[in-house]
């Protein structure tokens, strides 16, 4: 009994352990990170050097094409939020434990136009009890 019980803690040790905030958008808010990631992206940024920057923040990145983008900010956070309809972007997710129960994903939409970003929107939607 005492080795499954000390085995459950190392796997849940190892799973909150895994993920890598990054440098920049480690400890900040959501808008705060929107305004940082405007200022580290560069517009005319091209897709593989976003995605390059946005993996060594712990991000995992695909691109989306003519796709819908769904978020709420601090301004506009009502339960409908706001839809970008039909864009080209690049999807970045990355998952958070803030504490044991709850866990924060933050999606970032690097909007495009012609392949080269010229915009960015985040979302953030936490679950746990």
């Amino acid at each position: 009994m005492r080795n499954r019980s000390l085995f459950l803690i190392l796997i849940c040790l190892l799973g909150c352990a895994h993920t890598n905030p990054g440098k920049f958008t480690k400890e900040i808010s959501q808008q705060e990170i929107q305004i940082l990631l405007k200022q580290k992206l560069a517009k005319g940024m091209l897709i593989p050097d976003a995605i390059k920057f946005m993996e060594s923040e712990g991000f995992m990145c695909e691109v989306e094409r003519e796709s819908d983008f769904k978020y709420r900010d601090e301004e506009n956070s009502s339960l409908e939020g706001i839809t970008l309809k039909g864009i080209d972007y690049i999807r970045c997710h990355r998952k958070k434990q803030e504490g044991f129960w709850v866990t924060c994903s933050l999606t970032v939409a690097l909007i495009l136009t012609e392949d080269v970003v010229t915009d960015v929107r985040t979302d953030v939607t936490c679950t746990g009890p």
